[in-house]
Protein backbone atom coordinates (compact mmCIF):
# COMPACT_ATOMS: atom_id res chain seq x y z
CA UNK A 1 0.00 0.00 0.00
CA UNK A 2 2.85 2.43 0.74
CA UNK A 3 4.24 1.93 -2.80
CA UNK A 4 0.86 2.98 -4.23
CA UNK A 5 0.76 5.94 -1.85
CA UNK A 6 4.25 7.09 -2.92
CA UNK A 7 3.34 6.84 -6.61
CA UNK A 8 0.10 8.71 -6.02
CA UNK A 9 1.86 11.50 -4.10
CA UNK A 10 4.55 11.76 -6.77
CA UNK A 11 1.98 12.12 -9.54
CA UNK A 12 -0.01 14.63 -7.50
CA UNK A 13 3.11 16.71 -6.85
CA UNK A 14 3.96 16.77 -10.55
CA UNK A 15 0.43 17.84 -11.48
CA UNK A 16 0.46 20.63 -8.90
CA UNK A 17 3.85 21.82 -10.18
CA UNK A 18 2.59 21.86 -13.78
CA UNK A 19 -0.60 23.70 -12.80
CA UNK A 20 1.33 26.36 -10.91
CA UNK A 21 3.66 26.94 -13.85
CA UNK A 22 1.09 26.91 -16.64
CA UNK A 23 1.25 29.50 -19.40
CA UNK A 24 -2.19 30.82 -18.41
CA UNK A 25 -1.13 31.73 -14.88
CA UNK A 26 -2.77 35.14 -14.46
CA UNK A 27 -1.25 36.11 -11.13
CA UNK A 28 -0.23 39.74 -11.00
CA UNK A 29 -3.07 41.07 -13.12
CA UNK A 30 -4.84 44.11 -11.78
CA UNK A 31 -8.52 44.94 -11.98
CA UNK A 32 -8.97 47.49 -14.75
CA UNK A 33 -11.69 50.05 -14.10
CA UNK A 34 -13.44 50.66 -17.41
CA UNK A 35 -14.03 54.26 -18.41
CA UNK A 36 -11.72 55.34 -15.60
CA UNK A 37 -8.26 53.76 -15.98
CA UNK A 38 -6.02 54.92 -18.80
CA UNK A 39 -3.68 53.14 -21.18
CA UNK A 40 -0.08 53.26 -19.98
CA UNK A 41 1.23 54.18 -23.43
CA UNK A 42 -1.33 56.41 -25.15
CA UNK A 43 -3.19 57.62 -22.01
CA UNK A 44 -6.60 57.07 -23.63
CA UNK A 45 -9.34 55.91 -21.28
CA UNK A 46 -9.73 52.12 -21.36
CA UNK A 47 -13.34 51.59 -22.41
CA UNK A 48 -13.57 48.34 -24.37
CA UNK A 49 -12.94 45.25 -22.20
CA UNK A 50 -12.46 43.00 -25.26
CA UNK A 51 -9.09 44.57 -26.11
CA UNK A 52 -7.48 45.10 -22.70
CA UNK A 53 -3.94 43.85 -22.35
CA UNK A 54 -1.69 43.85 -19.31
CA UNK A 55 2.06 43.58 -18.90
CA UNK A 56 3.06 41.98 -15.60
CA UNK A 57 6.60 42.67 -14.43
CA UNK A 58 8.29 41.71 -11.16
CA UNK A 59 7.43 45.01 -9.45
CA UNK A 60 4.55 46.48 -11.47
CA UNK A 61 1.61 45.73 -13.74
CA UNK A 62 0.66 48.06 -16.59
CA UNK A 63 -2.69 48.12 -18.42
CA UNK A 64 -3.27 48.99 -22.08
CA UNK A 65 -6.34 49.66 -24.20
CA UNK A 66 -4.94 47.76 -27.20
CA UNK A 67 -2.35 44.98 -27.55
CA UNK A 68 -0.55 47.22 -30.05
CA UNK A 69 0.08 49.82 -27.34
CA UNK A 70 1.50 47.09 -25.09
CA UNK A 71 3.80 45.77 -27.84
CA UNK A 72 5.17 49.26 -28.55
CA UNK A 73 5.54 50.10 -24.84
CA UNK A 74 7.53 46.91 -24.16
CA UNK A 75 9.94 47.75 -26.98
CA UNK A 76 10.19 51.48 -26.20
CA UNK A 77 10.96 50.80 -22.54
CA UNK A 78 13.29 47.85 -23.25
CA UNK A 79 11.29 45.58 -20.93
CA UNK A 80 12.86 42.12 -20.85
CA UNK A 81 11.33 40.36 -17.85
CA UNK A 82 7.55 40.31 -18.21
CA UNK A 83 4.42 38.33 -18.93
CA UNK A 84 1.82 39.77 -21.26
CA UNK A 85 -1.88 38.96 -21.17
CA UNK A 86 -4.72 39.83 -23.50
CA UNK A 87 -8.45 39.35 -23.33
CA UNK A 88 -9.80 36.50 -25.44
CA UNK A 89 -12.38 38.27 -27.57
CA UNK A 90 -14.58 35.15 -27.52
CA UNK A 91 -14.65 34.55 -23.74
CA UNK A 92 -13.56 37.92 -22.28
CA UNK A 93 -11.02 36.03 -20.11
CA UNK A 94 -7.34 36.81 -19.85
CA UNK A 95 -5.02 34.52 -21.77
CA UNK A 96 -1.28 34.46 -22.27
CA UNK A 97 -0.63 36.80 -25.19
CA UNK A 98 2.39 34.80 -26.33
CA UNK A 99 0.34 31.63 -26.83
CA UNK A 100 -2.75 33.37 -28.23
CA UNK A 101 -3.73 33.56 -31.89
CA UNK A 102 -4.72 36.84 -33.49
CA UNK A 103 -7.28 37.81 -36.10
CA UNK A 104 -7.53 41.07 -37.95
CA UNK A 105 -10.48 43.26 -37.07
CA UNK A 106 -10.84 46.64 -35.44
CA UNK A 107 -9.43 47.72 -32.09
CA UNK A 108 -9.41 50.90 -29.99
CA UNK A 109 -6.10 52.28 -31.26
CA UNK A 110 -6.30 50.90 -34.77
CA UNK A 111 -3.69 48.17 -34.51
CA UNK A 112 -6.63 45.95 -35.44
CA UNK A 113 -5.84 42.65 -33.75
CA UNK A 114 -8.17 40.59 -31.59
CA UNK A 115 -6.86 37.73 -29.44
CA UNK A 116 -8.19 34.18 -29.39
CA UNK A 117 -7.19 31.18 -27.31
CA UNK A 118 -8.02 28.72 -30.10
CA UNK A 119 -6.57 28.76 -33.59
CA UNK A 120 -8.88 28.53 -36.59
CA UNK A 121 -8.87 29.78 -40.19
CA UNK A 122 -9.37 33.42 -39.15
CA UNK A 123 -7.13 33.37 -36.07
CA UNK A 124 -3.93 32.70 -37.88
CA UNK A 125 -1.32 35.12 -36.51
CA UNK A 126 0.99 34.14 -33.66
CA UNK A 127 2.19 36.65 -31.08
CA UNK A 128 5.51 37.11 -32.90
CA UNK A 129 3.79 37.66 -36.25
CA UNK A 130 1.28 40.08 -34.75
CA UNK A 131 4.07 41.97 -32.91
CA UNK A 132 6.08 42.36 -36.10
CA UNK A 133 3.08 43.82 -37.93
CA UNK A 134 2.26 46.14 -35.01
CA UNK A 135 5.85 47.41 -34.80
CA UNK A 136 5.72 48.26 -38.51
CA UNK A 137 2.90 50.71 -37.65
CA UNK A 138 3.38 53.70 -35.39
Amino acid sequence: MSKFKNIFLSILSILIFIACNSSNDTRGLKKVKLNRDTCTRCTMIISDPRYISQVVMPKATKAFDDVGCAVHWIKENKITKFKIYVKDIDTNKYINAKTAYYSIGSSPMGYNFAAHKVKDKKNKFTYNEMSKIVRSKR
